[in-house]
C-alpha cells in the first residue's frame, strides 16, 4: 500500500529528475551554439575565402579581410599559420599582396612557418593585432 506522503515524495524526486535533464538539454544546446563553425577543406589543408566577403571593397579593404577571415579558419581547423596560394584574384610580391574585390582566395593551412615558399602568416599575430586596433 502507498500512503500519499511516498506519492508525493516520489513525484517530487520524478520532478526533479526531468528537471536536471531539461536544464542539461538546454545546457549542451547553449555550449554547442558558442563553438565556432569551421567551413570544410578544399583538398587536403587548403580552404577558401568566398568571393562575397570582398565584394563591393576596395583593393586595401579586401587583403585585410581575406587575411582576417583566412586567420579565423585556419584556427577554427586546429593550425597556426597560413599561406596565401597564387590565384586568378590574388596577385604577391614580396610578403605584400592584392586582393581583387569579389574574387574568391584560396589558402594552405600550415603548421609551421619554416620551409615554405613564399610569405606564410601567423594567424593568432593577425587575430591578435586586429583586436587590439578595435
Amino acid at each position: 500500500m502507498v500512503v500519499n506522503g511516498q506519492r508525493r515524495q516520489n513525484n517530487a524526486m520524478t520532478f526533479r529528475r526531468s528537471s536536471r535533464g531539461a536544464a542539461l538539454f538546454l545546457l549542451t544546446g547553449l555550449v554547442a551554439g558558442c563553438v565556432a563553425h569551421a567551413p570544410p577543406l578544399l583538398r587536403g589543408t587548403q580552404a577558401i575565402v568566398p568571393s562575397k566577403e570582398t565584394a563591393g571593397l576596395n583593393p586595401d579593404q579586401a587583403a585585410d579581410v581575406v587575411l582576417k577571415e583566412a586567420a579565423r579558419i585556419t584556427l577554427a581547423h586546429g593550425y597556426r599559420y597560413f599561406a596565401i596560394l597564387p590565384d586568378g584574384g590574388v596577385s604577391q610580391q614580396s610578403a605584400a599582396f592584392t586582393v581583387t574585390p569579389g574574387a574568391s582566395v584560396r589558402f594552405q593551412l600550415l603548421n609551421s612557418n619554416h620551409g615554405r615558399a613564399g610569405h606564410v602568416w601567423d594567424a593568432y599575430t593577425i587575430l591578435r593585432d586586429h583586436s587590439s586596433a578595435r
